[in-house]
């Protein structure tokens, strides 16, 4: 069991994360339907394939907000954009 924290977060037992080998930093994409949360672990050779392919199995989470395939791509791509130029002392934030 587990609880959000005040800042949205939530802490995943320390039994779970040694039996699956979970690591500070790893990459996880968190999707909803209904009361159901999921939780997956994208690894870092084929994050943006791994969260296509997820995409692919689960748009029907995207379907009903009126989101497809491309708005999510774009948006990854416009987020990345603008992570390296605050990494970089752009304007950002």
């Amino acid at each position: 069991m587990t609880t959000i924290s005040q800042n949205g977060q939530i802490v995943i037992p320390s039994g779970i994360r040694k039996a699956l080998h979970i690591k500070v930093s790893e990459k996880f994409i968190v999707f909803g339907e209904g009361d159901t949360i999921v939780i997956k672990r994208l690894s870092d050779a084929s994050l943006r394939n791994e969260f296509l392919e997820l995409m692919d199995n689960f748009t029907f989470a995207f379907e009903g907000a009126g989101i497809d395939k491309k708005d999510v791509e774009d948006e990854i791509a416009s987020h990345r954009m603008e992570k390296r130029r605050s990494s970089a002392g752009g304007i950002g934030h």
